[in-house]
């Protein structure tokens, strides 16, 4: 079963979820999944105010952003965390136009939430190519814990050996995605991602911060 990748840095698979040969669900499914495209479409005249509103909220968001930037710290953007944020600002959003009324019906409620993240995420992005340098992403909750496992084991394990950090790489993933040897070889093109973030990670003595608001590594 076919997975690529695409231009953004994200796993995209045909079906959305792998299968290991067993018929149950691959781990690696949730680091491979295929993420919502951020385009947007013509906006629904009724939607106007809450993508306006989503795309306000993007310029504090990217100043704070470019702040961090002019301090010189390395950033890296979560986008799980960024999800939660748009999702969260569409909420209060979404409560405030219908204060005066009764709250819409839980699909339509779904449908605001989506038009808002989609609106934010878009100009999220379109900033974020103004900043040049400095600026790593995460993709997916995976990503972000091989940087927190790849810093423990540059404190514990230091070493420069590029082919050390390479099979420590490899370990970590297979540990970390619980894939069994015996559907590894099926997933040699993701593994091989995953395992080059952890040594970026390894080999990058800098500071960084994530954001939205977690804090320094």
């Amino acid at each position: 079963m076919p997975d690529h990748r695409q231009s953004d840095g994200t796993w995209i698979n045909e079906e959305n979820e792998l299968e290991a040969g067993n018929g149950q669900t691959d781990p690696l499914a949730l680091a491979t999944r295929q993420q919502e495209t951020d385009e947007i479409e013509e906006v629904d005249p009724k939607d106007q105010e809450l993508v306006k509103s989503a795309k306000w909220s993007t310029i504090d968001d990217l100043e704070e952003i470019k702040k961090l930037h002019r301090r010189e710290k390395f950033v890296i953007i979560d986008w799980q965390g960024v999800e939660e944020k748009a999702h969260d600002q569409a909420l209060k959003e979404i409560k405030k136009n219908y204060s005066q009324n009764d709250p819409p019906e839980n699909q339509e409620i779904e449908r605001l939430l989506s038009v808002y993240a989609r609106a934010y995420k878009t100009r999220l992005k379109e900033g974020l190519k103004t900043i040049p340098n400095n600026i790593d992403y995460f993709n997916n909750p995976q990503e972000a814990r091989l940087r927190e496992l790849a810093i423990r084991d540059r404190r514990e394990f230091p070493t420069h050996d590029h082919d050390h950090i390479r099979d420590m790489a490899v370990v970590r993933v297979l540990q970390e995605l619980h894939i069994s040897l015996h559907i590894a070889t099926d997933h040699f093109s993701a593994i091989h991602d995953l395992a080059a973030k952890y040594q970026h990670y390894y080999s990058d003595s800098r500071e960084a911060v994530v954001w939205p608001g977690q804090g320094f590594f």
